[in-house]
């Protein structure tokens, strides 16, 4: 049940991602491209936590290397808006 939470959660997020990029197509302002780059380090560490919580070893390495790109993004994202 909660794989399956996790996993609408993710697509809702990618289709939010989608949208908005489509949004904001020519806008090229600092909030716009953090936006989207906090979108998609949601999906990232949401897909991170799906692959935690599956039984194969392989699955769980990547899991934590999505967490870990997600946390390197939301870095890059806190020093381009500082």
């Amino acid at each position: 049940m909660k794989k399956l939470a996790i996993l609408i959660l993710i697509i809702l997020i990618g289709i939010a991602l989608l949208s908005y990029i489509t949004y904001s197509w020519n806008d090229l302002s600092d909030s716009s491209i953090a936006i989207s780059q906090i979108l998609a380090m949601s999906m990232l560490i949401l897909s991170g936590i799906y692959n935690l919580l599956d039984d194969y070893r392989i699955m769980k390495y990547l899991g934590v290397l999505q967490i870990a790109l997600a946390i390197f993004m939301g870095y890059i994202v806190y020093t381009k808006l500082t």
